[in-house]
């Protein structure tokens, strides 16, 4: 989820993703340290895909993602969203398209995720490659190559 800035008494700098447009990146969270191995993934498999994505800044004011940053566990995180307006009442609005297209995004990128790709992400954070493989196996490579073999053929 990500806050939609296109309601009256917001200003673009302050939320900067709408309805309608694709799933939001997060390039920028004062909760996280983003990677931006990972971030250039996201956006180049939007744009093969081309899936329509938007770039998103969260600023101090926002710290709905803080329980789930993982940055200390040397895991590459980045935050993918559905601009929804009103998030924090009992009637969020958000895009049918939004989603759908945030699941392929997120489809897509899975299926892009092998071992060599994750541990490139590794580099981004200060070189502990051996310690981020050491986290990957085997639970985790194991997981994403189910998720991947699960989704051969699958089409939104």
């Amino acid at each position: 989820m990500d806050i939609a800035g296109d309601v009256p008494g917001i200003e673009p700098n302050e939320a900067p993703t709408k309805m309608g447009l694709g799933p939001s990146v997060t390039t920028y969270d004062s909760s996280m340290i983003p990677n931006q191995a990972l971030i250039e993934l996201v956006i180049k498999t939007a744009e093969k895909n081309k899936i329509p994505f938007q770039l998103s800044q969260i600023g101090p004011w926002w710290n709905g993602r803080r329980g789930h940053t993982h940055f200390q566990c040397r895991l590459p995180e980045r935050c993918l969203g559905v601009p929804t307006r009103h998030i924090h009442s009992h009637v969020g609005l958000c895009s049918v398209a939004d989603i759908e297209n945030t699941t392929r995004l997120v489809i897509e990128v899975i299926k892009k995720l092998d071992k060599k790709t994750v541990e490139g992400f590794d580099r981004d954070l200060g070189k502990r490659k051996t310690a981020m493989a050491q986290d990957l196996d085997p639970a985790l490579m194991r997981d994403l190559n189910e998720a991947k073999a699960a989704l051969q053929g699958t089409a939104l």
